[in-house]
């Protein structure tokens, strides 16, 4: 439980994880892993058979930070343009940047990889009836 104390003030952000990585851990860069299109359930924000575009990428400084999923309903996309194609730009940018988007729920777990444990949230944002999840793992511990 102490390693989640000590991660807490990350989990609990509110705002542009990216702005708080580069204070904390100099310049952070977004490496793009992968964005396809995809028909996805996701019960937790309330999506059956939604068609969009799964995006996975690391935040990274001198080591992988963050490992991240978006997925961007194509109603969330048409509601607003920008998120179409967001190409190195961080999601960041435009959620927290905007009063388009509200955060309805979090929900936060840990991993286990290689015997070492990480911790993660799930956020989910909403746009009218619109919901755009997002997962974070953190990659690092404080």
């Amino acid at each position: 439980m102490n390693k989640f104390h000590n991660m807490s003030s990350w989990l609990e952000e509110k705002n542009s994880l990216r702005e708080k990585l580069n204070v904390h851990h100099g310049e952070v860069h977004l490496e793009l892993l992968s964005e396809e299109k995809i028909y996805i359930s996701d019960e937790q924000a309330n999506l059956v058979n939604v068609h969009g575009k799964l995006r996975k990428i690391f935040l990274s400084s001198k080591k992988k930070l963050v490992y991240a999923e978006s997925f961007l309903s194509d109603e969330i996309c048409n509601s607003y343009p920008p998120l179409k194609n967001l190409g190195l730009s961080a999601l960041g940018e435009h959620i927290f940047n905007q009063d388009f988007f509200t955060r309805k729920q979090m929900f936060i777990a840990n991993f286990e990889y290689k015997q070492e444990i990480f911790f993660g949230r799930k956020c989910i944002y909403s746009q009218g009836d619109n919901f755009l999840p997002v997962t974070e793992v953190f990659l690092f511990h404080e």
